[in-house]
């Protein structure tokens, strides 16, 4: 009902009916997928195995026995005057979002000396209880989208030149989050970002050497006319029935695909735009005419999309 706070009317009652209901689509298995109503599914049956909520349970097993005592999902009075406030692609703020039963996906808070306790737990520098858990946890378990790539019990692991980089991430609204580390370089790195910003280039790139590559663009200062803007706004076909829908309001560019939410872009030049929540950017095309009829997404490659003609 809202998507501020999208999960916060989700019942325990709606997660069975679901399950109830649901038919596989594969054999199990068969691949591997990362699934926030699967992570959200194990932390409620653990519960329910132990008598526990939640959050009772990650307590006793993991935070209690790591020394994480500014971790919880409940926030005390004095958690609540410094938890910081999230903010959406455009700067405004967010609520908080409140995850109920599928607690374990994502509701949890935490402080950054937290978790660099638990960054120096998985990375093996300090003796814990849990340790044979930890490396569990990080064990192989299925090949992830690609043989350079595997998943383990929700870590992910890729290879390259540096080693071996084990990860994740996360986000809510307004939130992002990365936590990584190369235990043959003995590196290991922490976001948390309370904005949509990339928080897994930061984090890849301090453990890959690579910083100069999120070094952000600046913005250029252009005064576009009222035909340019004209020219520039519309919609552009990417695909059949997948369409990237170019606006503006008060003199600010924004950039809309099918089903996404709306994101600002920004000026390079008279027709260069980038993003900043995400790695990409777009260049729009003159025709012979002067006339701007197409544009080309730069995003995991270049893509063309034509601009739509209004009838």
């Amino acid at each position: 009902k809202d998507m501020s706070n999208p999960y916060v009317d989700f019942s325990v009652e709606n997660l069975h009916q679901f399950i109830s209901g649901y038919q596989l689509t594969r054999d199990i298995g068969a691949t591997a997928e990362y699934s926030n109503l699967g992570m959200g599914l194990l932390g409620h049956v653990l519960a329910l195995k132990t008598g526990n909520s939640y959050e009772q349970l990650v307590t006793e097993r993991i935070l209690k026995p790591l020394g994480m005592t500014d971790t919880s999902i409940t926030l005390s009075t004095k958690q609540k005057k410094r938890m910081t406030t999230g903010h959406d692609s455009t700067g405004n703020v967010t609520p908080l979002w409140d995850i109920p039963t599928l607690a374990g996906a994502g509701a949890l808070r935490s402080s950054g000396h937290d978790m660099m306790l638990y960054l120096q737990a998985n990375m093996g520098l300090i003796k814990n209880p849990i340790n044979k858990a930890i490396a569990l946890s990080q064990k192989f378990q299925q090949p992830f989208g690609s043989d350079k790539m595997s998943v383990g019990l929700a870590w992910l692991t890729a290879k390259g030149p540096e080693g071996k980089v084990v990860w994740h991430n996360g986000g809510t609204g307004g939130f992002r989050s990365f936590i990584g580390f190369n235990k043959s370089t003995k590196q290991g790195v922490i976001v948390l970002a309370n904005s949509n910003d990339n928080a897994d280039a930061i984090g890849q790139a301090i453990l890959k050497d690579r910083i100069e590559t999120i070094i952000p663009q600046k913005e250029s200062s252009v005064d576009f006319s009222e035909v340019e803007i004209e020219q520039l706004t519309g919609d552009y076909q990417l695909a059949p029935g997948f369409i990237l829908t170019i606006s503006t309001k008060d003199k600010k560019f924004f950039a809309q695909a099918t089903g996404q939410q709306i994101l600002p872009i920004f000026v390079k030049s008279k027709n260069e735009f980038f993003f900043k929540v995400v790695e990409a950017s777009m260049t729009f095309n003159l025709n012979k005419k002067g006339i701007i009829d197409s544009l080309v997404l730069h995003q995991n490659g270049d893509h063309t999309a034509k601009k739509v003609q209004p009838e």
